[in-house]
């Protein structure tokens, strides 16, 4: 079983109309939910916005003993914050990070790139002033996913199908919600396409 905590804040309802850029006043208390996750030595953690927060984080065999006082203490930078956990979960309430995943391995490689990428959008925060002064955020948010097709070896072509797909998806979320944009999606891309 996967040991996996999360606490949302900021809100309750998904709206994929809402504007994701109003998220970005909560970096600060990211940042300190980070610190904490690294002070007690725990090496996946990551946030999601919807547009309220998600953050979501697995320990394992070292932690035993400390999961209840890693939640006090993610409890307490948001009650600094003057937010409130609109939801507490723990793994006997289930398994959140499953996504699109179809066995453990592939479990495990989920939670640690989900880590990874929000490793990534910290650094995106710290470096926003110098960006904008640079290229801009969507030029170098352009560039990381074909930095990591590379690295995996997809030649264009195959980044390109992956990118006009997802493409794809994002407008459909954004014209229909997730229900109806997934149906649509799987009309067109085949059952089980969604991701």
């Amino acid at each position: 079983m996967i040991n996996n905590y999360r606490v949302n804040f900021g809100g309750s309802e998904i709206d994929y109309k809402d504007n994701f850029n109003d998220c970005r006043k909560y970096f600060p208390v990211l940042q300190g939910l980070y610190g904490v996750m690294l002070m007690m030595h725990v090496d996946y953690a990551w946030h999601f916005f919807e547009p309220y927060v998600e953050f979501t984080w697995v320990v394992d065999e070292m932690h035993k003993g400390y999961e209840e006082k890693i939640l006090e203490y993610v409890l307490k930078v948001l009650e600094k914050y003057e937010l409130e956990a609109t939801l507490v979960h723990r793994p006997e309430d289930g398994v959140v990070v499953d996504w699109y995943c179809k066995n453990p391995q592939e479990q495990e490689f989920g939670y640690k790139t989900y880590a990874l990428s929000a490793k990534m959008a910290m650094l995106f925060w710290e470096y926003q002033e110098d960006i904008k002064r640079g290229l801009g955020e969507k030029k170098q948010y352009m560039r990381r996913p074909h930095i990591l097709a590379n690295q995996i070896g997809m030649n264009y072509s195959e980044e390109a199908c992956a990118l006009e797909q997802r493409a794809k998806l994002c407008e459909l979320f954004w014209e229909h919600g997730h229900e109806e944009a997934v149906r649509r999606y799987e009309e067109i891309y085949g059952q089980g396409a969604y991701l």
